[in-house]
């Protein structure tokens, strides 16, 4: 373990590395200056103080536990401890650190990426001997990274949105080739209007990788029912088909009707004739006559119309269910000399 070995502070003090904190006779003088500066500039700077203690407290207890897990080989409880030590007190030490144990638990991909963070941090704080050992340490382990390009296929369907081990992946990544843990992962594709699916894939260190984006399948439109699906007991065609022997019920009276008054005017037009003779009329009467005619042809016309369109509700009424899926359309046609029921299969 002497990759976690001690460290020189400015006091001279050696403590773990990356930990950097105060000894308690330290924490003791600060908070004693803070209490005077409180009393001479108010007491709302105590609060903002004692959260700044609490954080630092919390970084120490978080980092000597991470201390503690690597003592005892348990990686998987160290690492996290101190990530959040160093979101508790952010601080270049805690940084290398947590990069020595993702180096030690063989997650290299993250441990490049800590000690690069490490090395910035180190800059920006001006700690030169870490940003020299961050810088050293990834340059030693890139060369051991392993690499998985992630690519999709194309055209890839709006809306791609991709997930790595349960954690977004912007698609702007794709075809770029970028360190990866060793280890097996998941990669999950979503798009609107498609079937989600799902990818699991292993990469060992030093391996270079292209893993493809399946192609996504597009979903069953939820608006339109499958062929399996139950279909309702009272389907549209039969209320087409009510209407439709309703008009023809319709038509048929209207025909009855219009019969009635063709056969009354005629007989009043041959009333008006010399001894009914329809040969003896008055040009009236003819003209009378021949209007009534008109009007029974209409009727009649208006009837066997309405009875085509009783007998075509009648029927799609009446039409089996299951013949529904093998009829791609019903046509009615009307004309002069009838109508006529057109089904195209």
């Amino acid at each position: 373990m002497g990759a976690f070995a001690s460290k020189s502070t400015a006091g001279g003090r050696r403590v773990g590395a990356g930990m950097g904190h105060h000894t308690d006779d330290a924490r003791a003088r600060r908070l004693a200056r803070g209490a005077v500066l409180a009393f001479a500039f108010g007491v709302a700077f105590v609060p903002r103080a004692a959260l700044a203690d609490d954080a630092r407290t919390r970084a120490q207890v978080l980092f000597q536990e991470g201390l503690a897990d690597v003592q005892r080989k348990d990686f998987a409880s160290a690492c996290p401890k101190f990530r959040a030590s160093y979101e508790a007190e952010p601080r270049s030490s805690t940084l290398l650190n947590l990069g020595i144990c993702y180096e030690t638990d063989g997650k290299l991909a993250s441990a490049w990426g800590a000690y690069r963070e490490a090395e910035l941090v180190a800059n920006r704080t001006r700690k030169a001997p870490i940003e020299t050992e961050a810088a050293a340490r990834a340059e030693a382990v890139e060369k051991r990274l392993a690499r998985v390009t992630l690519t999709a296929p194309k055209p890839a369907p709006p809306g791609l949105a991709l997930e790595l081990d349960g954690k977004p992946f912007g698609v702007g990544s794709l075809g770029v080739a970028l360190p990866f843990d060793a280890g097996e992962h998941v990669l999950r594709a979503k798009a609107p209007g498609f079937e989600p699916s799902t990818t699991r894939f292993a990469v060992a260190n030093a391996e270079v990788l292209e893993v493809k984006v399946p192609a996504l399948v597009r979903a069953r439109s939820a608006a339109l029912p499958s062929a399996d699906a139950p279909r309702s007991s009272w389907p549209l065609r039969r209320s087409v088909g009510v209407v439709v022997a309703t008009a023809g019920v319709a038509a048929l009276g209207t025909a009855g009707v219009l019969g009635i008054v063709a056969k009354r005017n005629y007989d009043d037009a041959r009333a008006g004739c010399d001894g009914g003779d329809a040969t003896r009329c008055a040009p009236a009467r003819v003209l009378a006559g021949e209007d009534a005619r008109g009007l029974a042809r209409t009727g009649t016309f208006v009837a066997v119309a309405g009875a085509a369109f009783a007998v075509i509700g009648v029927t799609l009424v009446l039409w089996p269910a299951s013949d529904d899926r093998r009829a791609k359309s019903i046509g009615l046609r009307a004309g002069p000399s009838g109508a006529a029921l057109d089904l195209v299969f």
